[in-house]
């Protein structure tokens, strides 16, 4: 090895132009090297701010598609408002809510006691009337207001009740911040696993739910404003968690992209 270092420099010395024709050849192909790294490093941005684009693509089609349900919901409700009252679809007597309750979910679920009841409640609560609010005249926009806020409870009742049942510790009918955080944790442990598991590459990954993560969500669905997610928020709640989680893999993958 030594005896051909110094041959190369001595053929340097003799041979001016071979140095500097080597020089020349170092130099192109550490230009060619960084030119590689930014056409790799502007590749790397250009894939990030395509799936970037994709996805608010997706969650603008996911808000349109739940704007346009929402529409139809509240005009089906209307028109089985209007079935029901007999004053030309201004109010309804409260011991036709159930009824008028039942037809808006649909033959696939049966409206309970404790379903009825929760939306008599509220709509009661606007006329500042107290339980067991009989005899009420319920005025249209406020029933279809209900049936937007609490149709989803209403199809999905037990598994809400399950979920209060287990993480509502203090029994004060919402779940609190760190009520919500392990509800949401546990319920993407269980329901993300194994067959059902988040992957990344090929393999398996767990997402966790961050202080962030439940802030967000507060500020998204706590529509009372009491400081915590009431039965009937709870659905949306969880809704949007998971649409956050699927975001947080594709942010790994991001990474992981970014990093190979």
């Amino acid at each position: 090895h030594g005896e051909r270092r110094l041959r190369a420099a001595t053929a340097r010395k003799s041979c001016p132009s071979a140095a500097r024709a080597a020089t020349s050849s170092r130099r192109c192909r550490a230009r060619a090297t960084g030119a590689t790294g930014r056409r790799c490093t502007n590749m790397v941005a250009a894939a990030a701010i395509a799936a970037n684009k994709k996805r608010q693509a997706k969650a603008k089609a996911k808000r349109d598609a739940l704007r346009k349900q929402l529409e139809n919901d509240k005009r089906e409700a209307e028109g089985f408002f209007n079935e029901i009252s007999t004053d030309d679809g201004k109010t309804i007597p409260s011991d036709k809510l159930a009824d008028l309750l039942q037809r808006a979910i649909g033959d696939d679920h049966t409206v309970n006691d404790d379903g009825k009841n929760m939306v008599l409640n509220h709509l009661g609560k606007k006329q500042g009337s107290e339980p067991p609010h009989e005899n009420l005249q319920l005025p249209k926009d406020d029933v279809v207001e209900a049936i937007g806020k609490y149709r989803y409870f209403l199809t999905h009742a037990d598994k809400i009740e399950r979920l209060f049942a287990e993480f509502d510790k203090n029994h004060n009918n919402i779940l609190e911040k760190a009520e919500l955080k392990k509800a949401m944790q546990a319920i993407e442990d269980r329901e993300h696993s194994g067959t059902n598991a988040r992957v990344v590459f090929g393999m398996e990954t767990r997402v966790r739910v961050t202080d962030e993560d439940v802030d967000y969500i507060m500020e998204l669905c706590d529509e009372s404003g009491d400081g915590g997610i009431d039965r009937a928020e709870a659905l949306p709640a969880l809704a949007r968690w998971d649409s956050l989680a699927n975001i947080h893999v594709e942010q790994q993958k991001s990474c992981a992209c970014a990093v190979s």
